[in-house]
């Protein structure tokens, strides 16, 4: 027989627990209720839950005064595939900001509609996307502090006073310290820093406030006493200027230099002065700033005579402000001898600077090993600021073993490079004297496919040869022609860092159809003239070129020149006075002057012309002499 009571019992206990479950849940719903969440739209609300009547509730519970949301399916009578205007977001938000309606399509059964399809609903601001997000007509709130991560507008920047400035980051989440500089007369004003050496004012060329004169390594022979480390900074404004050098931040010296004219301003020799090493100075560079735009050019020695005695091993270099440093260069240099490595020097103004060296795969390479370049020349080194890399080629005499001309230097941020020999022959055969060598070389960037080339003058009318060797600077063979033409002369450069080399005593235009590089070497005392010794500069490309230099000559020297190249049609004016004797080069339509130089004005002059042109300056005396580049523009090129 059944147990019909057991089942009774058994179904009666069900209907407790599902009576129980109710309420249970019930409860829950209500103490929800109790503790929901104050709205005043839907993105106040957590996921899943809609703003009713200032709470938020989940969908289909009620809100105040017994309202309840309506979820039940949409089963409004309307035609199929017709669609209907929807909206879901807050009253008076569509069509503001990025909010918009969309569009619900009515079944195919003609019962009700589908879901809103195309609308775009309110969302919380946001910091970097300059949009009005959540629909209340203000874009990123103002960027006011509290908007979701947004602390300021990107890129801005607001001055706390006359020097302190603060920057908003890229995407608007913090900010950055930075100073005005007041040792380049800088304020800050309008969220930014004002002044004559700011960056919208002084350009991208060879003029700036901002310099690290570098000792470079000379011959051991120099005597250091009496021959003296020097830096000669010309202000071309109308007004004085006040200049002041540093090292590791501390104040070497302080000058005023008038306005247009030029001061020497004589440096301690560094531990690099005579170096034959590898090795990394911390804080051996110098730092010149300027309180307005001047230009700098040093000398290694300044001098050729002093006290009765004679320095034998000088050059000089054209500096390059800090607002045209760049990433990449080339390296020219000169082939290690007995008497000393040839080298490449490189300065960081930026702490935490990584530097990477790659030899040309065409070179020698045989590097003294150190401070994180090897022996093959390649070689990646971390600089800080004021920091100065000297990297020393190895090898002697025996074949010229060695070159590390056409060494690329990368960074990741803008470095100053130099490349130069302790003391070299030229041509290598003449080995009466050797003599040092430096240039401070130009960024790739910078660099063109057009040069124009002259060889300077021993005295009036006579022409000291040079060794002028052009370097391809871009990837793959590059072709060279000449103007006027030569058919002994190479047409063509076998790879990126390769050169070759023209041994001439004329001017000439140099055309490549892709970028070169363009150094010019001096010869030796014994290789003609019984004057004068190795000096190395860079050839400008024509599309750098300027309208006005000023620059300066030693006056102890035997004699000194400026080579002028400029367009046939053009007066020149130096000091003032028209320059007159110019030669046509080629087919060219420029022509050039050699101008020896008076000695006036202390060696300060000023030269000048409508078009763009070029100089190059140079000194001799017995067994010694000094060339470089007056200046250039240092746009960088497409």
């Amino acid at each position: 027989m059944k147990n019909d009571g057991g089942w009774i019992m058994r179904k009666f206990f069900i209907v407790m627990q599902m009576i129980f479950a109710t309420v249970v849940l019930f409860s829950c719903s209500q103490s929800n209720d109790e503790e929901s969440t104050k709205c005043e739209s839907k993105l106040d609300c957590p996921f899943g839950q809609e703003c009713v009547d200032g709470e938020c509730v989940k969908p289909g519970e009620g809100g105040n005064d017994n309202e309840t949301v309506d979820d039940a399916p949409d089963t409004t009578p309307c035609d199929p595939g017709d669609e209907i205007d929807c909206y879901e977001g807050p009253d008076g938000t569509d069509g503001i900001g990025i909010c918009k309606i969309g569009k619900k399509k009515c079944n195919d059964n003609g019962i009700g509609y589908s879901e809103c399809v195309g609308q775009v609903l309110p969302e919380k601001d946001k910091c970097t996307d300059n949009l009005d997000n959540d629909c209340n007509g203000v874009i990123n709130d103002g960027y006011e502090s509290g908007a979701e991560g947004c602390l300021c507008k990107p890129k801005t920047s607001e001055c706390l006073d006359g020097e302190n400035i603060i920057i908003c980051n890229e995407d608007g989440t913090a900010f950055t310290d930075a100073k005005c500089d007041p040792l380049q007369g800088l304020t800050c004003s309008n969220g930014a820093c004002d002044g004559d050496c700011s960056a919208g004012k002084i350009g991208i060329n060879y003029i700036g406030c901002d310099y690290y004169p570098t000792v470079l390594p000379n011959s051991s022979q120099l005597d250091f006493v009496n021959f003296k480390y020097a830096v000669a900074v010309s202000n071309s404004n109308s007004s004085e200027a006040t200049v002041t050098v540093t090292q590791n931040d501390n104040v070497i010296v302080t000058e005023s230099v008038p306005g247009n004219s030029m001061k020497i301003i004589f440096l301690n020799w560094t531990s690099n002065s005579n170096s034959t090493m590898t090795s990394i100075k911390q804080n051996e560079a110098y730092r010149l700033r300027s309180t307005k735009p001047v230009t700098l050019y040093q000398f290694n020695p300044l001098d050729y005579q002093s006290g009765g005695s004679y320095s034998y091993s000088n050059d000089a270099s054209i500096l390059m402000p800090t607002n045209a440093w760049n990433k990449e260069y080339m390296v020219a240099s000169r082939a290690s001898i007995e008497d000393g490595p040839g080298y490449y020097v490189v300065v960081a103004s930026e702490d935490n600077t990584t530097v990477t060296a790659t030899p040309s795969p065409t070179g020698n390479k045989d590097i003294f090993a150190g401070a994180g370049i090897n022996m093959d020349g390649t070689g990646t080194v971390v600089l800080n600021e004021g920091d100065v890399l000297h990297v020393a080629s190895a090898g002697k005499m025996d074949g010229l073993s060695v070159d590390i001309s056409g060494t690329i230097i990368s960074a990741d941020k803008p470095v100053q490079v130099f490349g130069g020999h302790n003391c070299t022959y030229v041509p290598y055969d003449q080995t009466a004297a050797c003599d040092h060598l430096e240039e401070s070389m130009f960024p790739i960037a910078t660099l063109g496919s057009d040069y124009i080339v002259s060889a300077p003058w021993i005295k009036l009318n006579t022409v000291k040869a040079v060794m002028t060797r052009i370097f391809a600077v871009d990837e793959g063979d590059t072709t060279l022609t000449f103007d006027p033409p030569n058919a002994g002369w190479p047409a063509t450069i076998f790879g990126r860092g390769s050169f070759v080399e023209i041994d001439s005593d004329m001017a000439f235009k140099i055309s490549a159809d892709k970028r070169i590089l363009v150094a010019q070497y001096m010869k030796g005392q014994g290789a003609g003239g019984n004057t004068g010794d190795p000096a190395l500069t860079l050839a400008v490309p024509v599309v750098q070129y300027r309208n006005n230099y000023l620059f300066h000559a030693p006056v102890n020297y035997d004699s000194n020149f400026v080579n002028v190249i400029a367009p046939g049609d053009q007066k020149v004016l130096l000091d003032g006075v028209e320059i007159t004797g110019f030669i046509p080069i080629g087919s060219t339509g420029y022509s050039t002057a050699n101008v020896q130089l008076s000695g006036t004005n202390q060696g300060n002059y000023n030269i000048t012309s409508e078009k763009p042109f070029f100089i190059n300056v140079y000194g001799y005396g017995d067994y010694t002499s000094y060339w470089y580049p007056g200046g250039l523009n240092l746009i960088p090129q497409k």
